[in-house]
């Protein structure tokens, strides 16, 4: 054997155990095969959860525009802004003026109407054009003038110079404006429309220290007729505006104020029907029929923050104070324009005047007596009295007036409800000193009624009167008025206080 063979036996050698070492030749010291991948599929829609954009949702695998919802359910699947088409047009809601109306999308001059159905798509003034002249009917002045309601049957969207009385008449319209009862229909806070007459209360009902613009307006050729002790008698045909606004600060009235609700009384042939209006925007006011509670509304008053829920009332809910006296069905009446609380000076664009003398002047009322002292006058009341330099009869005729205006409407001779017959009896007209327990003096409550108080009033002792009670708490099960505030009227409870404490009368037994 030559050397050359030996080199080459042994190369052949070299080679065989490298091939062993690397696990050819199926050695018994190779390693096992790795064993299979198991896949995840949490929600079982077939595709792993590594690959599933949604591994919890079955219905939903892929999200191809990343805005979180899934392109089964997105209508808009490549569209990260839009995900949901209402109305089913075409547009997405977030830039569908209209979501909710197939026939518009878009509202360029931003009037409420949108560009297919206006007929001046660039004009926040018009929208419509009834006679097709080319002119919006705001601006048209072939317009139709009524002076009061007629036996027609109303439209919400006529065109008229003034009020347009046939749909107050006749027609609940879905917005304040349809009744063209102001000048400038988005501030009901001024400029009636020609015939409206502004008033105010010599005492006013407590509302949350709202703000409250009123106005009357009566037919042409109508008049109300003068009562001594009860509402004006008001002829068919009347409206009663009354505008709620939350001042920012209650002691700068005239300053920022936030437009809450427009309330409605409209004298129809079978009686007055009430209609709460919500400004759900600074353009309009909308029907709210089921009322609305708005959360977190504030005042400052007196240097305090408040900050409380705001009730607009349910339309049904004002029976509960306007039900005239002795009727529980859904007949009302109005409580606030009563001859006293009108006996007061106010300051109109022509000048100051008592506000009897000047409806009267005016052509609006009829039977005021020509001695003007007949008429009862109660002193006024506002949150800025110091009730504790009130003399003793100034006191009880303050505090009357008071109790009279927020209460009197259910608490009194055959009134609404259980509190006519309750006992507590707050009339204005009725004398204290005649029938002390009309008033609450040493009697049982009736309505409602709590272990600590075992009487209405106790004389020089508030604190243990139950009328006080109900007036200083903000328990729903105990609060006198039950409706109308959410907040303590801290000047109206110190004023009967003060009443309470001073009352000269013997203790209950």
């Amino acid at each position: 054997m030559t050397l050359q063979n030996i080199k080459l036996i042994s190369l052949a050698a070299l080679f065989s155990v490298t091939l062993t070492a690397c696990g050819g030749g199926g050695s018994e010291e190779s390693e096992p095969s790795p064993p299979p991948v198991t896949m995840t599929d949490t929600d079982s829609d077939g595709v792993a959860d590594t690959e599933d954009a949604f591994p919890n949702d079955a219905s939903e695998t892929a999200d191809s525009d990343e805005d979180g919802v899934g392109d089964n359910a997105d209508a808009f699947p490549n569209d990260a802004d839009e995900t949901i088409d209402t109305d089913g047009d075409g547009v997405g809601d977030n830039s569908d003026a209209f979501p909710s109306d197939a026939t518009e999308t878009i509202d360029s001059d931003g009037d409420g109407f949108g560009d297919n159905g206006d007929k001046f798509p660039d004009d926040i003034n018009e929208w419509a054009d009834d006679n097709n002249n080319g002119i919006g009917d705001n601006a048209d002045a072939k317009q139709v003038d009524v002076g009061g309601p007629s036996d027609q049957e109303g439209d919400c969207s006529a065109d008229t110079v003034g009020l347009n009385w046939d749909a107050l008449f006749t027609k609940n319209c879905s917005k304040l404006s349809d009744y063209n009862l102001f000048k400038v229909s988005n501030d009901p806070t001024q400029k009636p429309t020609d015939g409206g007459v502004p008033y105010g209360l010599s005492t006013p009902l407590f509302t949350d220290y709202a703000t409250k613009y009123r106005y009357i307006f009566i037919p042409e050729g109508k008049k109300a007729q003068y009562t001594q002790s009860e509402v004006l008698s008001f002829p068919v045909g009347t409206v009663l505006v009354k505008t709620f606004a939350m001042p920012a600060d209650t002691s700068m009235r005239d300053g920022e104020e936030l437009l809450v609700e427009t309330r409605l009384l409209i004298h129809r042939k079978n009686g007055w029907f009430a209609l709460p209006y919500y400004w759900n925007s600074t353009e309009d006011a909308t029907l709210a029929i089921a009322g609305k509670q708005i959360e977190n509304m504030t005042t400052v008053h007196k240097g305090e923050v408040l900050d409380f829920t705001y009730a607009v009332p349910k339309a049904t809910s004002c029976t509960s104070c306007h039900a005239r006296a002795g009727d529980l069905q859904a007949d009302i009446s109005p409580i606030g324009p009563k001859a006293r609380y009108l006996n007061s000076d106010y300051e109109y664009l022509t000048g100051t005047k008592n506000q009897l003398t000047h409806l009267a002047e005016s052509d609006l009322l009829t039977g005021l007596p020509s001695e003007m002292s007949s008429i009862e006058k109660p002193l006024p009341f506002n949150d800025y009295i110091e009730v504790s330099t009130l003399s003793d009869d100034d006191l009880v005729d303050t505090t009357e007036a008071y109790l009279d205006i927020n209460c009197a409407h259910c608490h009194r001779d055959g009134g609404a409800g259980a509190a006519g017959a309750s006992g507590l009896q707050l009339e204005y007209q009725r004398n204290y000193s005649d029938e002390t327990a009309k008033f609450g003096v040493c009697k049982t409550p009736v309505a409602g009624g709590h272990q600590d108080y075992s009487y209405d009033i106790e004389p020089r002792d508030p604190d243990s009167s139950y009328l006080y009670f109900r007036m200083n708490t903000t328990d729903p099960r105990h609060k006198m008025p039950e409706l109308g505030r959410s907040v303590i009227h801290k000047e109206g409870v110190a004023l009967v206080r003060q009443w309470i404490t001073r009352l000269q009368a013997n203790s209950c037994p």
